[in-house]
């Protein structure tokens, strides 16, 4: 029996790679619980938020393991518990008495050791790719009303052409580098390796994939490699264009995306609710746009309120709707108006060279110039091995595709050498220099059984940050 209750604790109760993710987050929450002695209120709030979500999640037979003590309790001292027990049992089994179960219970705790230097030895890499990242990220001005450091580690990192509605209705295009968080998704404007500065900020809790070439209007094309994620704003809906460069890139930032809005953090309805929630709580929207950015739909009364004094005939809204949908902007402001139905063809050329300084023009080199023509967006790999470069410490392996290691052999071929050097070695299990500096190498296994838990699993940190924003009125 003795032996029995060892081999279950080492191969059943110990699961490695939830603990290195629960390790992995573990000091960045501990830094900002710390926060509390230098402003009470936003240690006091995240307390409350995290106690909020405990009482709220689970079954009532599982809600005390998920206590608020228990997962401030460091990870690691866990395992260690576990080791001590099983080599008390050993004691109690001595091997005069059974030598079987002595030694079934010593190799548990071989295999507990093994465990724990696992979850030791992972997570440096990520925390200090996550600690570059949170550092270079700029935000504007008083938008952002958390620290960054609320949205955990990234679940990915790299670079996408970004299109959407501007001012007079004109396609606005960029290539920003996209950093995937659990519950939001940042894209930014690379201006060198230590500074990116932020456009976008968009809850996923509020958004959803969309093709590009979907029947409802909005920005249309064929391009095989893209895809509109919609999302709520202040009661308007907006939509981002996302192109990439080639097919693995592409899937790899629609299937993380759709797992994070359709089943970590959604699916949302659409109905305006969270903007409603917004509006009765007094709580603030975490989202952040540029502007000019002309939205796809809007809810009329809530955004023109301001403009309609009546309610006794529909005569006044008739005619504002009709003016705010035509671009009348006589007594409506023109960053209010959206352009629901209207659609915006858009033309994508992969180019290899060098031969065009714009991201967006509006003559193709296979169409004559006219202004019916749509607006072709030029997606250049002399820019995109740019942002790779730029981008290249905190670049996720998973988006190194063949075009990514052309693109680095081209530009700079002692850093992609580097570059496939590094992904060859964690494909094949081995380590490099400077991953053995960094203790943070782990085998294929380890590393598929993390991608699989991150789509199956939702994390306590992100799904907090809700709580967090709600109670922040208090």
């Amino acid at each position: 029996m003795a032996a029995l209750v060892a081999e279950l604790i080492s191969k059943r109760l110990i699961s490695v790679y939830i603990y290195q993710e629960y390790n992995s987050i573990y000091d960045l929450v501990l830094k900002l619980m710390q926060s509390k002695e230098d402003d009470p209120d936003i240690g006091k709030t995240l307390t409350m938020g995290y106690q909020n979500f405990l009482e709220t999640s689970g079954t009532i037979g599982m809600r005390m393991d998920l206590s608020f003590v228990s997962l401030i309790s460091k990870p690691i001292s866990r395992i260690s518990k576990y080791k001590l027990f099983l080599e008390t049992l050993k004691k109690m089994t001595p091997i005069e008495d059974d030598q079987m179960a002595h030694r079934s219970i010593q190799d548990s705790i071989i295999q507990t050791e093994y465990c724990l230097m696992e979850v030791n030895r992972y997570g440096l890499q990520e925390k200090n790719m996550a600690k570059k990242l949170f550092e270079s990220l700029v935000f504007p001005s008083n938008l952002l009303q958390f620290p960054v450091e609320y949205l955990g580690f990234p679940v990915l990192k790299g670079a996408l052409y970004s299109a959407w509605v501007g001012k007079d209705s004109q396609i606005q295009c960029q290539l920003l580098g996209v950093f995937l968080f659990k519950t939001h998704l940042i894209l930014a404007n690379v201006v060198r390796p230590s500074r990116y500065e932020v456009k976008f900020l968009i809850p996923l809790s509020v958004s959803k994939i969309v093709e590009s070439n979907d029947a409802h209007g909005g920005i249309h094309t064929n391009y095989e490699y893209c895809f509109k994620l919609v999302f709520e704003h202040k009661y308007q809906l907006f939509e981002l264009l996302l192109l990439s460069t080639d097919s693995h890139e592409s899937t790899v930032w629609r299937e993380k995306l759709h797992i994070m809005t359709d089943f970590i953090n959604g699916p949302y309805q659409f109905d305006y609710s969270s903007s409603k929630f917004n509006e009765e709580q007094g709580t603030h929207s975490s989202c952040i746009i540029p502007s000019p950015f002309r939205a796809f739909d809007t809810k009329l009364d809530k955004v023109m309120r301001p403009f309609i004094t009546t309610t006794s005939t529909g005569s006044i809204r008739r005619h504002l709707h009709r003016r705010y949908l035509e671009s009348d902007y006589s007594n409506i402001g023109a960053s209010d108006n959206c352009y629901f139905c209207q659609v915006f063809p858009i033309d994508v050329e992969l180019i290899c060279d060098a031969v065009i300084d714009n991201a967006l023009n509006y003559a193709s080199n296979n169409y004559p110039k006219s202004p019916h023509k749509p607006p072709v967006i030029h997606l250049k790999d002399l820019d995109k091995s740019r942002i790779e470069n730029q981008l290249e410490d905190i670049w996720s392996d998973e988006l190194v595709s063949n075009g990514f290691l052309s693109r680095r052999a081209k530009s700079t071929p002692s850093r992609a050498h580097s570059r496939t050097k590094r992904s060859t070695a964690r494909e094949f299990g081995q380590t490099t220099p400077k991953d053995e500096d960094l203790h943070a190498q782990l085998n294929k296994d380890t590393t598929k059984k993390r991608v699989s838990l991150m789509r199956k699993t939702s994390i306590v940190f992100g799904d907090a940050l809700k709580s967090i924003l709600a109670g922040s009125k208090y």
